[in-house]
C-alpha cells in the first residue's frame, strides 16, 4: 500500500450550549473543514445573534491542506476570526483570530507549527480592557506529544484589585455571577493540534453548566496537521 498523508483541517467561529433557564443547542456558525485528501474550504456569517446572550458581527473561517513541491512538506492552514463579539454584556471583544499553521515534512518526523496572527484585539471583562497574543515561543521546537496535552498559551496578567474578578489556578478568569472563562487554550495531540481563543462556563442565571462537563460556549476554534497513513 503506498503511503499518504491524511490531512486534518477544520474550524468554527462559535458554538455551544445552554442548559439553564432553558435546553437548547447554539448550532457551530461559520465551519469550514477538509477531506482527508486536503483542498480548500471556507465559511463566512454575518449578525449573528442567539437571543440577547450572544451577539456576533461577523464570522469568517479557511481551512486549506496541499503539498509543497518547494519544501517537501504537507502543509495545512486554518483561521478562524470572530468580529464583534458581545456575551451578556460583560464579555467584549473586537476582533478573535485563531490563526494555526502546520507544516509536516515528507520524511515523517515531528511537524513545524505556528499560531502567528492568533489574537485578541480590545478584549474586555466586566469593563477591564485586556489584549491577549499568545505566546509563540513553546512551537519554535515543537514535538508531537506521546499523550493529550491542554494547555494556556497566555500569560496571566496582574489584574488591578478593583477590577471585581480573579484568575484561578487553571488560568480561569472567575467572573461573578457570570461564569469562567478561558483564553488560547492549546490542545495537542498524536496527529493534530487545535487552538480554541475563548471558552467560557457561564454559571449565572443563563448556565452551561450540567452533567459531568461543562457545555460551555467555544468561540473562533481551530484545528490542524494530519498523519500518515500507513504510520
Amino acid at each position: 500500500m503506498e503511503r499518504r498523508f491524511l490531512f486534518h483541517a477544520l474550524a468554527a467561529g462559535v458554538s455551544g450550549k445552554i442548559t439553564a433557564p432553558f435546553q437548547d443547542l447554539i448550532e457551530v456558525q461559520g465551519a469550514s473543514a477538509l477531506p482527508s485528501t486536503g483542498g480548500y474550504s471556507a465559511s463566512r456569517v454575518d449578525g449573528f445573534r442567539y437571543k440577547d446572550i450572544l451577539t456576533i458581527g461577523s464570522i469568517t473561517t479557511l481551512t486549506a491542506g496541499s503539498f509543497s513541491e518547494s519544501k517537501r512538506t504537507y502543509d495545512t492552514l486554518v483561521t478562524a476570526t470572530v468580529e464583534q463579539l458581545n456575551i451578556l454584556n460583560v464579555v467584549t471583544a473586537d476582533r478573535i483570530v485563531t490563526r494555526l499553521a502546520s507544516a509536516q515534512p515528507e520524511e515523517g518526523g515531528p511537524p513545524r507549527v505556528s499560531i502567528l496572527g492568533s489574537l485578541i484585539e480590545n478584549l474586555n471583562i466586566a469593563g477591564y480592557h485586556l489584549d491577549i497574543r499568545p505566546d509563540p515561543r513553546p512551537f519554535e521546537k515543537y514535538e508531537r506529544p506521546r499523550k493529550v496535552e491542554l494547555r494556556s498559551l497566555v500569560d496571566r496578567p496582574d489584574l488591578d484589585e478593583g477590577c471585581g474578578f480573579r484568575i484561578d489556578e487553571d488560568g480561569a478568569f472567575e467572573v461573578p455571577q457570570f461564569g469562567r472563562l478561558y483564553l488560547a487554550e492549546f490542545l495537542s495531540t498524536a496527529c493534530y493540534q487545535s487552538l480554541t481563543m475563548v471558552r467560557v462556563e457561564l454559571g449565572c442565571p443563563v448556565s452551561t453548566s450540567g452533567g459531568g462537563n461543562p457545555a460551555a460556549l467555544s468561540i473562533s476554534h481551530g484545528s490542524s496537521n494530519g498523519e500518515f497513513f500507513p504510520p
